[in-house]
């Protein structure tokens, strides 16, 4: 679909020991500007974009050839984190390392897009790589992690990107697992919304329009 973005499909994740060590490193602490909010978006400009721009490549790349420790902290991807570029990172971030905690049973990395893709160049693709090929990615990785919020009328539902990752777990249907996850924050509201109107779920899923859904 056109409406899709271009990029090169790396099947590498991160684990949350990664994560953990990028929230408190001094370019998301310390060096930060002030004046910018800790958005997703700003975390690919501001720290991404420059940590990989020697080499032009992703950052698990990067972490694959510079860190001996590297196998601790990339590898192939367990779960695909579809969210929106808005949201304040350390949102996503709980969201991933309380997700981790709850399977310490077993080995998670996120296919994490800031992470995982090369933010220096994109390919574009036709309809078919993603009717087929990215299908058959999301198939490989087996679970699509959905981060939502606000809960009432969450940004990814009006992104055609996520709407198409959602689309693709749920016509995997037993291959892929769809899960969603809510911050902290918007885990309180919900509760509190629905105890004071329980249709204020019904109200929110009606809103989902495919048709005027944003790249």
């Amino acid at each position: 679909p056109s409406f899709l973005p271009s990029f090169t499909m790396s099947k590498l994740g991160v684990s949350a020991a990664y994560l953990r060590e990028f929230v408190a490193s001094p370019a998301f602490t310390t060096e930060w500007p002030l004046d910018k909010p800790k958005t997703t978006s700003k975390v690919k400009e501001l720290i991404v974009m420059e940590q990989t721009k020697a080499k032009k490549c992703s950052m698990v790349r990067l972490l694959q050839e510079e860190r001996t420790d590297h196998e601790q902290l990339v590898g192939p991807a367990t779960v695909f984190i579809s969210h929106a570029w808005s949201y304040d990172f350390m949102d996503v971030v709980y969201v991933l390392l309380e997700y981790a905690a709850k399977h310490s049973d077993k080995k998670v990395l996120f296919w994490f897009d800031v992470f995982s893709v090369n933010q220096h160049k994109g390919v574009r693709h036709n309809s078919d790589w993603w009717r087929t090929t990215f299908h058959e990615k999301i198939q490989a990785i087996g679970e699509v992690l959905l981060v939502l919020a606000p809960w009432h009328d969450p940004v990814p539902l009006k992104r055609s990107w996520c709407l198409w990752e959602m689309h693709c777990a749920l016509q995997a249907k037993n291959k892929v697992k769809l899960s969603i996850a809510l911050p902290p924050d918007q885990r309180a509201a919900f509760l509190a919304g629905v105890t004071k109107n329980f249709n204020a779920i019904t109200d929110a899923l009606v809103r989902i329009d495919a048709a005027k859904s944003e790249a």
